[in-house]
């Protein structure tokens, strides 16, 4: 998280993208940082629980250090960051704990292709995003 800010200070970034880099450097690891150790080979089980610490203190600690790091650039709405962050990071995380709860022996036994399939949508995610062009037309 310092870092993303030193970054964007060193290198003088226009204000949406140093905004931006330290946004990316606030957020908690997750799905993409445990697949890559999975396929790593590397202690996946470590990796799990600091994304899950990282992941439950989001929507407090989140807020906070973007107010601290990015309030130099852009007014920062501590309130609807705490909001987003429950809608996109905690509501899936319990559901998926509601799901492994009343379905556990069937979300076991699909468990086996979900690193596949977490590669294969990391990579249309980013094939999707990068090849995405916003229109110019008015």
């Amino acid at each position: 998280m310092p870092l993303a800010f030193v970054l964007a200070i060193g290198f003088d970034f226009p204000k949406e993208m140093a905004v931006g880099v330290i946004w990316v450097g606030c957020c908690p690891s997750g799905t993409t940082s445990n697949v890559m150790v999975f396929l790593a080979r590397g202690n996946v089980a470590l990796a799990v629980a600091i994304a899950s610490v990282s992941t439950i203190l989001a929507p407090a600690v989140t807020p906070l250090l973007i107010l601290l790091l990015a309030s130099k650039w852009v007014n920062i709405s501590i309130g609807s960051l705490f909001i987003s962050i429950i809608q996109v990071v905690i509501i899936p995380l319990m559901l998926g704990f509601i799901v492994k709860k009343f379905f556990g022996k069937q979300a076991e036994a699909r468990a086996r292709a979900l690193p596949l399939v977490s590669c294969i949508s990391i990579v249309l995610i980013v094939f999707c995003r990068s090849s995405w062009q916003p229109s110019t037309a008015g």
